[in-house]
């Protein structure tokens, strides 16, 4: 009996094994099928590095505003609209209202900033879509490069229009 549990075992790991080689490759098109030229059959997801930095000032007084936090992801389009990544950065301005991050994320157009204070009732939630511009310093493949946002925050008081 056990003699047959292994032959049986032993057979259902070569037809899955079979089963998901055939499947790998099947999800490939034809590299000349297509209208518009040849398409590059790989495996992996699209990436690219993004280097973010910003600054948050006071919209009345232009000062730098400390404390502030900043939730920064790119935006990726779903269904005619944007959604934010599901992994955004949690940043906090320093003394000079300064916050930077350095992350890597699929590569799209848009990159979404959301500030609040989180210590006080001062200052409204804001938000703001910025373009990210072109990718600098491709490899090809999957790697689209590199994106420098630069961007500042003007922070408004509660009960200011």
């Amino acid at each position: 009996m056990e003699k047959h549990r292994q032959q049986w075992r032993r057979f259902c790991n070569r037809l899955m094994a079979g089963l998901l080689a055939l499947l790998g490759f099947a999800g490939c098109t034809d590299p000349m099928d297509d209208d518009n030229g040849p398409i590059i059959c790989e495996y992996g997801t699209p990436s690219a590095k993004y280097n973010v930095k910003g600054k948050v000032l006071d919209a009345d007084t232009q000062k730098p505003v400390a404390g502030i936090r900043v939730v920064s992801g790119v935006l990726y389009p779903s269904e005619g609209k944007y959604r934010l990544s599901y992994y955004p950065d949690t940043l906090y301005t320093d003394a000079q209202g300064e916050f930077e991050t350095v992350r890597g994320d699929f590569p799209t157009d848009k990159y979404r900033f959301i500030w609040e204070e989180v210590d006080g009732d001062t200052y409204k939630k804001d938000s703001i879509d910025v373009g990210v511009g072109k990718f600098s310093g491709a490899s090809g493949h999957w790697y689209e490069g590199e994106a420098d946002i630069s961007v500042t925050l003007n922070i408004e008081k509660e009960g200011s229009e």
